[in-house]
């Protein structure tokens, strides 16, 4: 149980527990509530048993317990441990009226009552008596649960708990056994639990401690204990020699005293126990070195702290080395300002520091402490003072045409202002201005002005840009200026920098091409200011053709010639003086487009033309043929480009047409060709003979198209009579007349112009003969008719008589050429035949003689009267047979009515109409035709009575209608009337028969009535007539208008009674202005919104159903004048406050503005009603008024708008930050002159944190807290008095850079390792890693702010790196967080197997970077055989024996370092088998052949590279098969080896046509020896077709990707083809086939791939030689691999232009010396040889070319490199001979990309060549200058004798002993100068000089410990510093190092490398200088600088080759 538990435990039972021992309780009266008030007092003790083992221990209660009742404590019962707490609760009694009353006496009696039972249980379950029920019925007591719970109602816990705590609580209530006072009693088992130290059944007697431990027996409590034990328990033996006496034994070991140690305690101790830094003898410490003190609890004090150096801000210390210190601590401060302390930690090799940023002028206490194991020494003082500060460099940051831009660093010190002078360097004139110092670490000034005036400004900070007097565009271009920048402190004028600043030249402008031709062009422009030497002008065409012209510098314009046609030309123009150029100014030049030549017309027909030329040269879209006639008939005809010639079609015969052609590219045209082009004539159309008589013949055509002159028609009869007639142009037909009768004429017809004819169209013309007269029909009758007529003249064989009726019914009747007449019969009645007779004689007829024959019609049938009405009837008939005209219809009454009507024929029945009612009529019909009827029948028609009509309501009111309508004519009795709604109300009216209109009443507003009125007679009815009659809508009542507004109004109604759609509004002003508003019909009122504020309007209500509308009802509506709105109170000052609002829109007099201040201060002011704002003068400050404005005509105002307008504060003054740590910024100023309550202050981040911070008025500074580090804080501080405060005044405050958290690293692989951080909360701009190996291999790289995790590449296998990161912003860093990571052990590459026998199997591979404790390899079987064989480390091939012969085996191989193992490589080794075949052994590898594949599984081997070779590699082998025996074929190969096959050519089957197929071979290969065939070789085996005898030769077949098959015949002898010219990753189907004649074998196949290009836009050379380009040379890569970002980069393959060797390591050098003592004897010195001997671990025997990107290079000075910025930026030179490839393009390849590159450096010079090579490269962005970042370094670029050996040594010196020469190799001496006090001194730099003697002998021992040679790293010193040219300085030397080094370089100050010097130069430090190896005054005749990735191995590209370890060993 917990502490809580104890406390909380059960509160229920302590409360129960108050009430049974509360002490004597008042006494109550008995019931009911006195007069006066009683007063109830309920005592409770609480009381809480606390274990004596708890955590919680009980102090007495110092103040005796005010209790009257009796104690808790029971007998023997000790109060220390026990917590009692005890309270009155005193219950003022109410009177008897109360409402308590009854509760409290309830409460009282369960009191009362809960006491007696208690009692009973008391006495029941005494101390004599057990009641093991008790507290089983106690549980089922509700009174006794509830006041254990502590309310009724609770809910009960589980019983077993409850019956817990009342055993508890008995046994604490006192109603147990006291057990002797040393236990509980429990009810349960009636028995004792004691406490500890007692037992028994009462726990009467006490108990020994443990039972003594088994070392003793008990007696009374106590443990007698058995040697050598002792204690109270006898658990542990007695100590040793009873501690001596000075100490204490506890537990069997002795607890010494303070000033004791040791086992027994016998031995004195030392003080501090020597602190851990020492030992201690007899009581005294013998310290550690570096320790000291009496407890070696000191560090040595560090010694000869002294100022080397002091500038205006740093201090250069020194101190003497102490070798026995982890580190110093130099800590520093100004004098006088301890709180501003800085420490430092300095490395314990470092025995000087200098520090840096200090001030200038400025006391400085240095403080120096040696630290050891975390522990400081006592400090060493120094007092150093800093130098006056100077100001520091200045320099001209970007030039101009027309400005520089000067920009200097300031001086720490306090500088008023710059006075900034400058003027050209030829003249005197100087201007001047006054430059105010920035608040950053730099001050600039653009100079723009052109002015030259001198201008001074004292005690003034003009703007930067100064607007002078007489001030023109700038600076004048191309001029050189000399510019002065003094610094300034009130009057005084510091020292000047001097610089000079060169204007750039500017550029040309308005640079236009034009008078372009197809091969020149015009390019001008406006000439520059400057002077120059001339312009250039370069044109590129798209192709990247380019040329550069020259012009004069007196000329802006040039012509270009040489162009093609057609082509768009970038043209670039710049000006130039010495190596200065302007930028450049570009334009376009597009060439026109060459015209086609040689055009001309053929094929010409009637209305097509061929057209033809020589096509353009220029690249066009296409062609456009354009024809044209004289009458402007044209089209437009557009030709591909490819083509030549095109038809033109559709053109109009005889036309000449003017043929244009042109070339279009876009919308450039070329120049029309042009040429003629006339159509041939057409010839006549449709030539037809028509009207041809006895001796005349119609010809008609249709016209030509042609215009001709006259058409000409000749006929030709077959005996020779013709005749030619012309024919006008305009006509289209002519008649022939003379011609003979029956006889046949051939007509031609032809068109004419000029002596021109068309194509003759012809026909033919027979002539008639004549035709029977005077034809004539008579004797007709119904179906007979009689024909006559007169002979013919002719002879004829007969006549032929034809009738043909109108609808087809027709004969034909053969009559004697003897007879003139013929009788027709068959005829149908009333049909009208037409009659054709003609004579007949052999095949020809006589025109025909017609005529008609009409027969008689017949009469209707049937005719019958029905459907009759009032005045119709319906008369129906059968109709006749004949073909008639009409039927007539005739009715007549008895009074004599009568009429007639037609029906047509096709009809047989008709309506009679117009009849009148009531009345018979006689009908009669009959038949017409013509003039020709049939006899008429007739029937009777009698009508009905006619129906009223015309029909109408009118009249019509909310509840009425008039009926009317025409009476009948009928003769009837009544009418009568029907109404009728659609809701079925109806009524019927009876209206006499005299009437013809009624009126209708008692109807209901807005209802439609349907309403019938029909005339009666008898019981004879007319047909009903309708109408409908519609009531009007009641209009609304009552119309109101209330609740008006500035812009609304309320109109109300009583509804209308009618149903309708809706209520239509109307509001209309007197101006105009209305609207119309509908409102549903459920409502009666609307309010009207948007009116205009004081204007009345009419309104108008009406109800609407459909387009039905009530009467309008009408009000007015007047609203009220608008109040003004918006009102605002602005520019408020401490006494003005300007007040504006929107105008209202009513009409008014004006505004009244009223002001009111709380103390009654008050004004108004009458405004203008065209004002709306207004100025209020003459207010109090700090004073705030209430402002009413409103609008005022005659006598009626708007409502009163009001604003607040409240007076200003002054605001705080010079608001400053200062003290400003991570997390607190101190904020101080000026306090504010106003009364106030308070200050407040608010910070906030750019990302919006922010706080506030209220501050008392009499402060005037706080500091801020809990700020976020490396943030920067905008500051507000205002005042506030009330809830007004005043303007804020605000400053900056930036906070440090905390540092990054939780580094930790995973992911980690062989050569990477992911490292991971918590981001820091600072804003940052980048974090550094830095990783360190324990032997030095280490790098740095930034990583993106927004990262906290980055990948470490290029790290070596198996080794423990330790990794620190930190946070950077600008020149400020965080705190270095590390941890370590442990790289992966490499695997082994390249494993190959070799030289396999049947039973062993070499395997090889390439040992592991990683150091290892060996290699395992593993060789298993697919049956299961395996073995593993340990390798030892140094190895890197093993030999696998007692394999079986012909299996395969899979073999694995692995190192293994400790438990840990890199991952398995594999490869295959299957083993051979071995063949006797006579004279020769044959070793046949394992390899499954297949009839069907040329290679079977070889053939995944065959491969064809792009130019056509075959296999992989270059040296494949070249076969020549010559036969040797039967089934054995022989070839050779290179290096003299032989290749033998054996082949089934005599086992062979044949093919179809009986010819042997090509038959695979096994192929062995075999080095050739003078006894035979060798070993067999390694390598891999090809295959071949075998040699056939009997055939003709070999057909092979391959097949494109695009489908396109190519054959090839090949020799019988052919044994091998070579395909060339393919394209690279495309697979090749091949086949191949044998012939004999026409005879085929069946075909071998199988299919060849050529290489694939790896990478397809390679990003780097690396690239470029993995997809096999080997040579060096101008590539093409594309930046991150972006085929959008192409670059041509020189890609160094080569040994000599940049191969390395591969896997190059570190060089480890050792070295020897021998010295021997001078024996006195010989008086001669030995000769002492000094030997260096160096191993290269790991070089290869050749050098592989591994792929550079060159990216500079010098090697013949024909190059200036002396450029400007813009020159470096972009690149110069020629990349195969010298140039620079470009800041730019190196920026973008060595960032914005995770591959990390390296740089190599190469120099040579005639005999010699060295390199340099660092394992990172990086080039920052322009806005960073170009930053260079460099690793590690490794090399040759070193001289041993440049720079001197260093030597370590110890020993003593003797001046005694003669001279000793040192040799370093063959001719170089190193003189040894060393003085007596070399012992422990640093180390001596001994320059080399050749044959000098050396000093002083050694005269004891030496022991040299280490030489180290100056390495040859020159560019590790540039590192993080930008690029500098002469035009832009940006190195830290007081001069421009450019200009002073004749370069550009990223110069520091200035240079250990300057490969862009200037060549051949030896003046020191100006020319091509790599000062490790040739030092600063020999210029290097050929420098290369070239990059690649980290780690790049061409290994697997370019071949594998064997190493030697440890072969090279050279002495020098």
């Amino acid at each position: 149980m917990g502490l809580q538990g104890m406390f909380c435990f059960p509160l229920g039972l302590l409360f129960g527990s108050v009430l049974l021992v509360a002490s004597a309780p008042a006494t109550l009266e008995s019931s009911g509530c006195s007069e006066r008030e009683q007063q109830v007092t309920v005592s409770h003790t609480y009381k809480i048993d606390v274990p004596k083992s708890a955590l919680v221990q009980v102090a007495a209660d110092p103040q005796p317990l005010r209790d009257d009742g009796d104690s808790l404590l029971a007998p023997g019962e000790v109060e220390e441990q026990n917590i009692i707490f005890r309270h009155n609760i005193r219950l003022q009694t109410p009177q008897k009226d109360c409402e308590l009353a009854g509760s409290i006496q309830d409460l009282l009696a369960r009191v009362k009552k809960l006491e007696e039972e208690m009692a009973e249980v008391k006495e029941r379950c005494s101390a004599q008596r057990c009641c093991p029920g008790a507290a089983e019925r106690a549980v089922q007591d509700p009174e006794i649960t509830s006041l254990l719970l502590g309310s009724p109602g609770k809910e009960i816990p589980h019983s077993q708990a409850l019956k817990s705590q009342l055993t508890v609580f008995l046994s604490r209530a006192g109603l147990s056994r006291h057990c002797s006072g040393h236990g509980t009693f429990s009810p349960d088992t009636c028995s004792c639990y004691c406490e500890q130290g007692w037992e028994g059944a009462d726990c009467e007697r006490p108990a020994c401690p443990g039972a003594c431990s088994g070392h003793g027996r008990c007696v009374d409590g106590r443990c007698l204990c058995e040697q050598p034990y002792v204690g109270t328990d006898c658990a542990y033996p007695a100590c040793a020699e009873n501690c001596s006496g000075h100490g204490v034994c506890v537990r069997g070991v002795c607890q010494c005293h303070e000033d004791f140690t040791s086992e027994d305690c016998s031995e004195r101790r030392c003080p501090g126990d020597c602190s851990g830094h020492g030992f201690c003898d007899t009581g005294e410490c013998y310290c550690e070195e570096g320790f000291t003190g009496l407890d070696c609890a000191q560090v040595v004090s560090p010694q000869g702290l002294q100022l080397l150096r002091s500038t205006e801000d740093s201090l250069l210390v020194s101190w003497e080395p102490s070798s026995q210190v982890d580190h110093y601590l130099l800590s520093y401060y100004p004098l006088g300002k301890e709180l501003s302390i800085k420490q430092i930690q300095v490395p314990k090799e470092q025995h000087s520091y200098e520090i840096l940023g200090l001030l200038p002028g400025t006391k400085y206490i240095v403080t120096l402490r040696n630290v050891m194991k975390e522990i400081s020494s006592s400090p060493q003082h120094l007092l150093a003072t800093t130098d006056l500060a100077m100001l520091g460099t200045a320099w001209v940051t970007d030039e101009t045409e027309n400005s520089l831009d000067v920009e200097w660093e300031n001086p720490p010190t306090r500088v008023d202002y710059y006075k900034l002078q400058y003027g050209p360097l030829t003249g005197q004139e100087v201007a001047e201005v006054s430059v105010p110092k920035s608040s950053d670490p730099k001050s600039r000034y653009d100079i723009t002005v052109s002015s030259l005036r001198k201008v001074i400004h004292k005690h003034e900070y003009p703007i930067q840009h100064m607007a002078l007097e007489g001030a023109g565009a700038g600076l004048q271009p191309g001029t050189e200026y000399k510019i002065a920048v003094v610094p300034m402190r009130g009057d005084l004028e510091g020292k000047p920098i001097l610089l000079n600043g060169r204007t750039e030249i500017d550029s040309p402008t308005n640079v236009v091409t034009d008078r372009v031709t197809e091969d020149t062009a015009m390019v001008s422009w406006n000439p520059v200011q400057a002077v120059i030497d001339k312009y250039v002008v370069r044109y590129i065409s798209t192709d990247g053709e380019t040329k550069d012209t020259a012009v004069h510098r007196e000329q802006s314009s040039t012509v270009l010639t040489g162009l093609k046609p057609g082509e768009v030309y970038k043209v670039y123009v710049w000006a130039e003086r010495g190596n200065q150029e302007s930028k450049k100014a570009d334009t376009k030049a597009l060439t026109e487009i060459d015209s086609p030549q040689n055009l001309v017309t053929n094929g010409v027909t009637e209305n097509t033309v061929t057209v033809s030329w020589d096509p353009v040269q220029a690249v066009i879209d296409r062609y456009l043929v354009r024809y044209t006639s004289a009458d402007g008939d044209s089209g437009e005809v557009p030709v591909g480009k490819e083509q030549s010639s095109t038809v033109l079609t559709g053109l109009r015969p005889g036309v000449e047409y003017t043929v244009h052609v042109w070339a279009q590219k876009g919308d450039q045209e070329s120049r029309e060709a042009d040429t003629k082009a006339p159509t041939d004539i057409d010839s006549p159309q449709n030539l037809v003979t028509d009207q041809v008589t006895e001796n005349t013949a119609t010809i008609s055509w249709d016209p030509v198209q042609a215009v001709i002159d006259r058409y000409l028609v000749r006929y030709t009869s077959a005996d020779g009579d013709f005749g030619e007639v012309p024919v006008g142009k305009e006509e289209s037909s002519t008649v022939l007349t003379g011609l003979r009768p029956g006889v046949e004429y051939t007509v031609h017809v032809w068109a004419q112009k000029g002596d021109r004819e068309s194509r003759k169209a012809d026909t033919t013309a027979p002539t008639e003969i004549d035709s029977p007269k005077n034809l004539v029909t008579d004797q007709v009758t119904e179906n007979t008719a009689t024909v006559s007529w007169d002979p013919v003249q002719a002879v004829i064989d007969k006549y032929l008589v034809r009738y043909t009726s109108a609808d087809g019914d027709s004969g034909e009747v053969l009559v004697g050429k003897e007879q003139s007449s013929t009788v027709l019969t068959g005829l149908r009645p009333g049909v009208e035949y037409t009659v054709h007779v003609w004579a007949q004689k052999g095949d020809r007829e006589s025109r025909k003689a017609d005529t008609t024959a009409l027969t008689d019609i017949d009469s209707p049938q049937n005719l019958v009267t029905d459907q009759v009405t009032e005045n119709t009837a319906t008369v129906s008939w059968d109709p006749v047979q004949a073909v008639i005209d009409r039927y007539l219809v005739r009715y007549t009454s008895a009074d004599g009515d009568s009429g007639e009507v037609p029906v047509g024929k096709e009809q047989s029945s008709t309506v009679l109409m117009g009849l009148r009612p009531g009345v018979e009529y006689t009908v009669h019909m009959w038949a017409q035709k013509g003039d020709r009827e049939s006899r008429k029948a007739d029937t009777t028609a009698p009508t009905e009575i006619d129906s009223p009509q015309n029909l109408v309501t009118d009249r019509v009111t909310e509840n009425t209608a008039t009926v009317s309508w025409d009476p009948v004519q009928a003769v009837i009795d009544k009418y009568l009337v029907r109404y009728t709604s659609a809701d079925g109300d109806s009524g019927e009216v009876l209206v006499g028969k005299e009437q013809s209109s009624t009126v209708l009443t008692g109807l209901r507003p807005g209802v439609e009535y349907t309403v019938h009125v029909w005339a009666q007679k008898g019981d004879r009815e007319s047909r009903k007539a309708d109408t409908m009659a519609l009531t009007d809508i009641d209009s609304p009542k009552n119309l109101a208008t209330d609740q008006v507004t500035e812009n609304t109004a309320t109109i109300s109604w009583d509804p209308v009674q009618a149903v309708i759609d809706r209520y239509l509004v109307r509001y209309t002003s007197a101006d105009g202005d209305s609207g119309e508003v509908p409102v549903g019909k459920e409502q009666s009122s609307t309010v009207l919104t948007g009116l205009r504020p004081g204007v009345e309007y009419t309104v108008h209500v009406w109800a609407q159903k459909g387009d039905r509308e009530s009467r309008k009802a009408d009000t007015t509506a007047p609203t009220e004048i608008d109040s003004p709105q918006n009102l605002v109170t602005d520019r408020v000052t401490e006494n003005t406050a300007t007040v504006s609002w929107d105008p209202v829109q009513a009409v008014i007099d004006r505004y009244l503005v009223c002001y009111t201040s709380a103390d009654g201060d008050s004004g108004e002011v009458l405004v203008g009603k065209e004002q709306s704002s207004t100025v209020l003068t003459g207010l109090r400050p700090g004073v705030e008024y209430t402002v009413h404005v409103w609008a005022q005509k005659g006598d009626r105002e708007s409502r009163k708008a009001d604003t607040m307008a409240l007076t200003d504060i002054d605001s705080p003054k010079n608001l400053a930050t200062d003290q400003v740590t991570e997390n607190t910024a101190t904020a101080s100023w000026d306090p504010v002159q106003a009364v106030i309550d308070r200050y407040l202050v608010r910070y906030t981040s750019a990302d919006g944190d922010s706080g506030e911070v209220p501050v008392g008025k009499e402060q005037s500074s706080t500091v801020l807290t809990g700020l976020r580090p490396g943030v920067e804080y905008t500051v507000h501080v205002w005042a506030q008095k009330g809830d007004r405060e005043s303007r804020k005044a605000d400053t900056k405050a930036p906070t440090e850079i905390d540092s990054p958290q939780n580094l930790v690293t995973d992911q980690v692989t062989e050569n990477t390792a992911t490292v991971s951080w918590d981001p820091v909360q600072a804003v940052i701009d980048k974090y550094l890693v830095r990783y360190t190996s324990a032997d030095g291999d280490s790098g740095e790289f930034p990583v993106g702010k927004e990262q906290s995790s980055t990948v470490l590449t290029g790290l070596r296998p198996g080794v423990e790196y330790t990794v620190h990161v930190w946070a950077q912003k600008g020149d400020r860093e965080s705190r270095k967080a590390d941890t370590m990571a442990l790289t992966d052990i490499d695997s082994p590459k390249n494993l190959a197997t070799d030289q396999v026998t049947e039973n062993t199997a070499t395997i090889s591979w390439d040992p592991v970077q990683a150091v290892i404790d060996r290699y395992l390899v593993r060789y298993t079987s697919a049956d299961g055989d395996s073995g593993e064989v340990p390798v030892g480390k140094e190895e890197s091939s093993t030999i696998l024996t007692g394999l079986r012969p012909g299996v395969e085996y899979t073999v694995h191989v692995w190192a293994q370092k400790g438990d840990r193992e890199s991952r398995k490589a594999d490869t295959t080794a299957p083993t051979g088998t071995v063949r006797d075949d006579g004279d020769i052994k044959l070793f046949i590898p394992i390899r499954k052949q297949s009839s069907s594949t040329l290679a079977g599984e070889g053939s995944r081997e065959h491969s064809v590279s792009p130019t056509g070779g075959s296999g992989g590699a270059s040296s494949s082998p070249n076969y020549s098969w010559r036969p040797k025996g039967p089934g054995l074929l022989v070839f050779s190969l290179r290096d003299e080896a032989l290749g033998v096959a054996e082949h089934h050519g005599d086992q062979a089957s044949e093919g179809p046509d009986g010819i042997t197929e090509p038959t695979l071979t096994s192929v062995g290969l075999f080095r050739q020896s003078g006894q035979g065939l060798g070993s067999p070789l390694c390598g891999r085996v090809r295959h071949a077709w075998p040699l056939a005898l009997e055939i003709d030769g070999y057909i092979l077949t391959y097949q494109f990707p695009d489908g396109t098959v190519k054959e090839v015949q090949l020799g019988r002898g052919d044994q091998r083809f070579e395909l060339q010219g393919l394209e690279q990753g495309v697979t090749l189907p091949v086949s191949l086939v044998a012939f004999k004649g026409d005879r085929r074998s069946r075909s071998v196949s199988t299919t060849l791939s050529t290489v694939g290009a790896r990478f397809p836009h390679p990003s780097d050379c690396s690239q470029v030689q993995q997809n096999s380009n080997v040579a060096s040379g101008l590539y093409t890569i594309y930046l991150h691999g972006d085929a959008s970002w192409p670059l041509q980069v020189y890609c160094d393959m080569d040994t000599d232009g940049g191969g390395w060797i591969l896997h190059f390591q570190s060089i480890a050098t050792s070295v020897s010396f021998t010295f021997c003592p001078l024996c006195p004897s010989s008086g001669q010195p030995p000769s002492t040889v000094l030997s260096l001997s160096r191993v290269c671990s790991g070089v290869s025997e050749g050098n592989v070319h591994l792929p550079l990107q060159v990216f500079q290079r010098r090697n013949t000075g024909q190059l200036d490199f002396f450029k400007r910025w813009r020159t470096y930026v972009e690149g110069f030179g020629d990349p195969m001979r010298e140039f620079w490839l470009g800041l730019d393009k190196l920026h973008n390849l060595t960032t914005g990309t995770p591959t990390r590159y390296e740089v190599r450096v190469d120099l040579q010079t005639a005999s010699e060549s060295a390199y340099a090579i660092y394992d990172s490269f990086q080039v920052a962005s322009s806005k960073e200058r170009y930053r260079l970042t460099v690793g590690k370094y490794r090399g040759t670029a070193a001289l041993f004798g440049t720079r001197g050996v260093q030597l370590w040594w110890e020993g003593e010196v003797s001046d005694s002993s003669p001279t000793q020469t040192v040799q370093v190799g063959p001719q170089l001496l190193l003189p040894l100068k060393l003085n007596q006090k070399a012992h422990n001194s640093s180390p001596k730099e001994t320059p080399a000089r050749s044959g000098v003697d050396l000093g002083p002998c050694i005269s004891n021992k030496f022991q040299v410990l280490q030489l180290l040679a100056v390495q040859g790293d020159a560019l590790s010193y540039h590192n993080g510093w930008k690029f500098t040219t002469f035009d832009r300085d940006n190195d830290i030397a007081l001069s421009n190092c450019a200009l002073t080094h004749h370069g550009g370089w990223w110069y520091k100050n200035c240079h250990l490398a300057n490969p862009n010097g200037r060549y051949g130069e030896t003046k020191h430090s100006e020319g091509v200088n790599w000062e490790p190896w040739k030092g600063h005054e020999f210029s290097i005749p050929f420098v290369e600088l070239k990059i690649r990735p980290h780690g790049y191995s061409g290994e697997r590209v370019l071949g594998r080759k064997k190493r030697t370890l440890g072969e090279n060993s050279r002495t020098f």
